[in-house]
């Protein structure tokens, strides 16, 4: 199930722009991503919801490093950080799934690193149903 998650949060991502990479550390230094546009999935803790689903918390973070026209540069990344939100809570996208039943999101938390990184990150946490499909 945590393999069919990633896989829906890559397809998510990449239907948006195929120039997104992922990346399996969950940092946030620049000599840690893989072009300018990164994204990572933290799967954290599950909690029992009923006897055949689970809640399963996430952090889903977009990494997009800026270059010379700043705010524009913003500008494509909040856009391209909307869109994948929408398409992620998108239940009719579910359909087909086996495991995932629902997801929701709070409220895209945004920052900017300096530094001289120019590096704008987005993160989401989400809650994640799951159904086992189990008969008890």
């Amino acid at each position: 199930m945590i393999a069919e998650i990633r896989a829906f949060i890559r397809e998510t991502v990449l239907s948006i722009d195929s120039d997104y990479r992922e990346n399996e550390r969950n940092n946030q230094d620049a000599g840690e991503i893989y072009g300018d546009k990164n994204y990572h999935l933290a799967v954290g803790d599950a909690s029992p919801v009923s006897d055949d689903t689970d809640n399963i918390t996430a952090k889903f973070r977009l990494i997009f490093k800026g270059g010379t026209d700043k705010l524009a540069d913003f500008d494509e990344a909040y856009c391209e950080a909307l869109l994948i939100k929408r398409k992620i809570l998108d239940i009719a996208l579910l359909n087909n799934k086996q495991y995932i039943k629902i997801i929701k999101a709070t409220n895209y938390d945004v920052s900017e690193l300096t530094d001289g990184l120019d590096l704008y990150i987005f993160e989401l946490n989400l809650n994640i149903l799951i159904g086992y499909g189990l008969e008890v």
